[in-house]
């Protein structure tokens, strides 16, 4: 709701319904086909912590979860100014940043963080380092749907050019905290680093994109 609130102004209704129906719809597809069949995340299942499920397999509220995240690893990976396919990937990449502290904290906080599990185990803190590769594919997805929805301007107003960077850096540094809290510090660290070198990419890129626009403003 908050992430539709700050973008809605630079998406207006239309394209703010149609990203949130496109990132839930296609969040929510992966999650059933991963849950059911392994595919693209490998074999995973949620426990009861999260509520209901939807089809008793993914909570109800993952799906508008890749929403909120997409869109706002959308508009960073706009600010690297890469293009329309580098901004695909750039999204991709800022959401599996994410997810770096994040499986490692809901898969083995403390037992209080105990929110899915992979039966079968993986090399990444019980997770398998072929799950980037669903998260990936999920999110190259959403980020194109984004594209074929008419696309979004990188920073398109003042107010969100300040705020989604550290809303995306708050985002990454809960499941961050919940790793060093619950014995998990690397995972934490490597978390925080991959989050520092991404916001510090995005700041650079998108300053130095700043600083050559201003000599045509003024000529």
């Amino acid at each position: 709701v908050v992430t539709m609130a700050r973008y809605w102004r630079a998406l207006g209704p239309g394209r703010s319904v149609t990203f949130l129906l496109a990132a839930s719809i296609i969040g929510a597809g992966s999650e059933l086909l991963g849950t059911n069949t392994g595919i693209p995340f490998a074999p995973y299942e949620y426990t009861d912590r999260l509520g209901a499920k939807i089809l008793g397999d993914v909570p109800y509220f993952i799906p508008t979860s890749w929403y909120a995240l997409a869109v706002l690893s959308y508009d960073l990976g706009g600010r690297l100014r890469v293009g329309v396919a580098g901004r695909v990937v750039a999204t991709a990449v800022f959401m599996i940043v994410w997810d770096v502290s994040l499986d490692p904290a809901m898969i083995q906080g403390g037992g209080t963080f105990v929110f899915w599990t992979y039966p079968e185990g993986g090399a990444y803190y019980g997770m398998p380092w072929v799950n980037w590769y669903g998260w990936f594919v999920t999110s190259v997805l959403v980020a194109l749907s984004f594209e074929m929805l008419g696309g979004m301007k990188a920073a398109p107003d003042a107010l969100t050019e300040r705020w989604a960077e550290p809303v995306f850096a708050l985002n990454v540094l809960f499941p961050i905290s919940i790793c060093l809290l619950y014995g998990l510090p690397l995972a934490g660290v490597i978390g925080a680093i991959v989050l520092a070198i991404s916001l510090v990419a995005v700041r650079w890129r998108w300053r130095t994109a700043e600083t050559h626009r201003e000599p045509a403003l003024t000529a």
